[in-house]
């Protein structure tokens, strides 16, 4: 009697122990809920969607995709070089960092990031509103079109907050709009430098902070309400 039972239970447990292992990685190409899995990488041209979802890995997005992550855990980085678009939402988290080179779009509403966000030759939008990073920086580089990194007095884009870091945004060309506004930071320092296009271009109401910068950003440039910041100036130049 005492034997099967401890057959049954080693057989109880050996079946829990392969439940709970590592899940396997997940190739993405249309939606995905509730599940847990290692690394994604979403196909050259695919679309992804993952909803209230963990990733333990990274999530990876190939050339031509879409990739929207929502309400959803990653504990590495997000990639994704020369995407459609990285669409980050609804308190979505990412131990990493996020990083996006030659996408057309990077969309990051309400998310909380461990490490730096980085924007490289985004050709079309670039909206960063409502989230934190804890230990990086946040940086849009040579991008274009339709860039907002924070902007409170719009619809849905609230002001972001870098809790240890800096945020650059420097040599984009826009011929929609640039506005950096509503952002804090704690501890670091905020250069807005070298934008140009036919665009307005608007930094204020962003808190400090150790020094601000903003320099050769031509033309329609504005700043105003720049606060606490130990030192330095934003003004046309």
């Amino acid at each position: 009697m005492w034997l099967a039972t401890g057959v049954v239970l080693l057989l109880v447990l050996v079946a829990g122990q392969a439940f709970a292992s590592p899940s396997a990685d997940l190739q993405c190409n249309g939606v995905q809920t509730g599940v847990t899995v290692r690394n994604v990488t979403v196909p050259a041209d695919g679309s992804c969607t993952l909803r209230n979802a963990k990733v333990t890995g990274r999530v990876t997005a190939s050339a031509g995709s879409y990739l929207q992550a929502s309400h959803t855990q990653i504990a590495g980085d997000v990639v994704g070089n020369g995407a459609q678009t990285l669409f980050l939402d609804h308190g979505s988290s990412v131990g990493g960092g996020v990083h996006a080179g030659g996408v057309a779009q990077l969309f990051m509403f309400a998310t909380h990031v461990r490490k730096n966000v980085k924007v490289d030759h985004a050709t079309d939008q670039v909206f960063i509103c409502g989230s934190t990073v804890e230990r990086g920086n946040i940086s849009v580089l040579r991008s274009a079109r339709n860039i907002v990194v924070g902007d409170p007095g719009a619809a849905a884009c609230a002001g972001n907050t870098v809790r240890r870091g800096n945020m650059s945004v420097l040599w984009n060309t826009t011929d929609v709009q640039l506005v950096v506004s509503g952002n804090r930071f704690p501890k670091g320092n905020l250069i807005v430098s070298g934008n140009g296009g036919p665009s307005p271009k608007t930094v204020r109401r962003n808190f400090g902070g150790g020094h601000i910068a903003c320099a050769a950003n031509t033309p329609q440039f504005r700043a105003s309400e720049n606060r606490r910041w130990k030192s330095g100036v934003c003004r046309l130049s």
